[in-house]
């Protein structure tokens, strides 16, 4: 057990990670709380607690539960969920709800989501190994609700005990609510098989007429429970407990696995086909498709002509019958077939094709070819085709010389024109193709010249092509490397606040990822000297490919609004906005955009406008303050000031140390780095230290000239019939500006901002005339504007 900081629901210690592999005394654990009663209760999940886990099921799916236990009741699970269910559970200030549970002689995997919703929004998730969880009865003034945690049922004392068996399976009861699913699978579209001349492809054929029990009973799957138009399946060798779904996903009806016991790839959505294919041939598409046309599935294969040979082929729709009743033939048409013969230009596209598919693909939107180097994806040159040309002549000087006529044709193909012909009927092959959103769709991996880090429990995994990353780190973690120089420059800089450097050590694991789960705008400010710049090009240089620098004044007010400066953050994890002068003000319209996780609008210089989704989290650097002419809550929920407030002196200055860092300790700062994103998950957010919120908030009321204006001339309260016309609160808001030298904002955006949840004016209106109600206008000493009775909507 440890604390919870009060106020919020971070743990209160700043070195709490040591209790992540040690208990405390119970003389500490007392101390802490007489000390602080004020402190919440927390605990820490995984073996130091005895192999304990929590499974939440958040409140926006709480009411799921009940479908949960006719889950697990239909397949033989119920007397485990009823143990899970019925021992220690708690409900959290959301409405959701906490099982805790022991596993018994298994480690405890680390924090993972096991349910998402369509929109990737956490169903149900788990705190396990390191992470860290509120308890009851810590109060409501730790969470934004108010509300507190709340013991329903048991308590510590009743906690159940599972065995690895039991986990596994309560895990999948819970999988299988996940509504989330990669938006494309990343292996190769299946080739082009028989039939794919006219009608309908076998493949396309089969999905159509088949039913997933032809495909799966077969091979030992069972149907366990259905429930609307879910199907619920258990795999072969199994006896209890649910293995996979079919039905479940809104757009289309797929087959999806969260066993890690099958041939299957666990969450990963798979039609009839693909899952005949895999069943049934190994994965071979178009061995599957050979073979389902030879059973009839889809438009019979057609004759292939001899080269040259383009024919007009009269084809007659074919009498259906079921038995009673035929139905008339269709009329017949004329249908081009073509060949695909050897030695043309398109035989030897598809031969490059199935030699290079591996390690070659092509991006349309890019309009680039797109190679493996063993690590990364690397797009290559739009004009040459880098590697693919490489590739291309590689392929062509392979073929066979034996003969003259052999010699000739490899002479004339090996020409410039020739290869480029190639190449371009190559690069609209299906199992070549990836596109744009295909690349980099895994927010919580970091690719590494030594392979894929896992953001979540910082597992190591190798690199391979299928995870299409197109970026990597500036160096391979190393978690056993001393950083002393690293250490010393942070406890200088923070002068030894450990909860500060905790807290910029959660920020930037945070910013490695690439799911925008905090909206934050982190702005690091101080004079020269402090170490800001230091720190973030250290940084930056660790995250290498992931982490970039924006356009200078990329949030600032400029008399131009360019789409094109946004293509800087696509893919991107850590943008940092370069330094401010003391007259730059925010573009407020764009900070809100570019922090929030709505899809960006864009465009490449001469290309056309497009949108993507944001990946980014932004960072500002400056030595002053910009100016906030409107605020509004939007603004400064986002805006967390970071003080970089000591000054190195000058005969303790290092030259070029973040070169020296980099070079020095880079391999033990990165896994710095990715601990601080295994925090951030563990405790489930950033938790700034109180140095950061007083700061802003300081930072707020400097900057907040609307609540200048209504501190200096309004009256708040009175009802609906103290009025003040929408005329005279503009005319005084002007006349305020002008002497307090503030840049006005527009009568609409003063009318939103006091309308708002902050001050929460009223409207009205009569006759003509618009009106803020709940309002009076303060007696500044000067002459009021017009008659003050007619503020009350009438005469007297």
């Amino acid at each position: 057990m440890i604390p919870v900081h009060a106020g919020e629901k971070r743990p209160a210690l700043p070195q709490w990670k040591q209790y992540q592999d040690k208990r405390a005394e119970m003389s500490t654990v007392v101390e802490w709380f007489t000390r602080n009663p004020g402190w919440g209760l927390g605990l820490v999940c995984g073996q130091v607690s005895g192999g304990l886990e929590m499974l939440e099921l958040e409140g926006r799916a709480a009411h799921l539960e009940p479908e949960i236990a006719e889950l697990a009741e239909a397949s033989g699970l119920g007397e485990l969920f009823n143990r899970i269910a019925n021992g220690w559970t708690e409900q959290s200030p959301t409405g959701g709800v906490h099982y805790f549970y022991r596993i018994d002689r298994k480690p405890t995997p680390g924090n993972t989501r096991l349910a998402q919703t369509d929109e990737r929004k956490v169903l149900a998730e788990t705190r396990g190994e390191g992470g860290f969880v509120v308890i009851a009865p810590t109060d409501g003034t730790h969470h934004a609700t108010g509300v507190a945690w709340t013991a329903r049922t048991g308590s510590p004392s009743s906690m159940p005990v599972i065995t690895g068996e039991e986990h596994e399976a309560l895990w999948d009861i819970f999988k299988a609510f996940n509504e989330y699913a990669p938006p494309k699978p990343v292996e190769p579209a299946p080739p082009i098989a028989v039939g794919d001349t006219g009608g309908i492809k076998p493949g396309d054929d089969f999905d159509a007429k088949t039913a997933w029990a032809e495909i799966l009973e077969p091979h030992g799957w069972t149907v366990v429970f259905k429930r609307g138009g879910t199907v619920y399946w258990r795999r072969p060798g199994k006896n209890k407990g649910v293995s996979a779904t079919t039905g479940h996903a809104k757009d289309r009806d797929r087959f999806y696995v969260f066993s890690s016991s099958t041939v299957f790839t666990p969450e990963k959505p798979y039609t009839k086909f693909a899952a005949y294919a895999l069943l049934n041939h190994d994965g071979d598409y178009r061995e599957a498709a050979r073979a389902l046309a030879a059973e009839g599935y889809g438009q019979p294969a057609k004759k292939i002509l001899q080269k040259h040979h383009l024919s007009m082929v009269p084809t007659v729709g074919q009498a259906l019958s079921d038995g009673n009743t035929a139905i008339k033939p269709q009329k017949p048409v004329l249908e081009l077939v073509v060949s695909i013969p050897r030695g043309s230009q398109d035989y030897e596209a598809r031969e490059f094709v199935e030699q290079y598919r591996d390690r070659l693909c092509y991006c349309p939107e890019w309009g680039k070819w797109v190679a493996w180097n063993g690590t990364i994806w690397v797009p290559q040159d739009i004009k040459t085709g880098g590697i693919a040309r490489e590739l291309m002549k590689e392929y062509l000087r392979s073929l066979p010389d034996d003969s003259k006529e052999e010699r000739a044709y490899k002479t004339k193909i090996l020409s410039d024109g020739q290869i480029s012909a190639r190449l371009n009927m190559a690069r609209t092959d299906r199992e070549i193709v990836h596109r744009e959103s295909e690349f980099d769709q895994h927010p919580f991996e970091l690719n590494t010249p030594g392979g894929i880090v896992s953001l979540a429990d910082s597992e190591l995994s190798p690199s391979v092509p299928e995870r299409l990353h197109t970026k990597t780190t500036g160096v391979t973690p190393d978690f056993d490397m001393k950083t002393p120089l690293w250490n010393k420059f942070l406890a200088q800089t923070f002068k030894g606040d450990q909860e500060a450097i905790g807290y910029m050590q959660r920020l930037a694991g945070y910013s490695a990822t690439g799911e925008l789960q905090e909206h934050v705008l982190p702005f690091l400010y101080g004079s020269g000297g402090n170490g800001k710049s230091v720190f973030l090009e250290v940084v930056l240089k660790c995250l290498g490919g992931y982490a970039t620098v924006a356009p200078p004044n990329f949030l600032m007010v400029k008399n131009k609004n360019d789409e094109t400066e946004f293509t800087v953050l696509i893919g991107k994890r850590l943008v940092v906005c370069s330094e401010v002068n003391t007259s730059s003000r925010f573009d407020e319209q764009r900070l809100k955009q570019l922090t929030g996780d709505a899809t960006i609008p864009a465009r490449f210089l001469y290309g056309e406008s497009f949108t993507f989704t944001a990946s980014h989290t932004l960072w500002l650097v400056g030595n002053h303050k910009p100016k906030i002419t409107a605020g509004g809550e939007s603004i400064w929920r986002r805006l967390q000031l970071v003080g970089f407030n000591y000054t190195v002196p000058r005969e303790e200055q290092i030259k070029n140390l973040s070169e020296r860092l980099f070079k020095e300790e880079g391999a033990g700062i990165l896994a710095w780095i990715i601990i601080g994103a295994v925090e951030y998950f563990a405790v489930n957010g950033l938790y700034p230290p109180q140095t950061v919120i007083q700061d802003t908030l300081e930072y707020e009321e400097e900057e907040d000239a609307i609540a200048r204006f209504v501190e200096q001339c309004l009256i708040i309260g009175g009802g609906e019939y103290v009025r003040v016309s929408s005329a005279d609160m503009n005319a005084r808001y002007r006349a305020w500006c002008s002497a307090e030298n503030e840049k006005e904002i527009s009568a609409t955006a003063l009318a939103r901002e006091l309308r708002g949840d902050k001050y929460r004016l009223g409207k009205a209106k009569s006759m003509s005339t618009r009106y803020f109600t709940n309002v009076t206008l303060a007696n500044t000493g000067e002459d009021e504007p017009g008659d003050p009775f007619r503020d009350l909507g009438g005469g007297l």
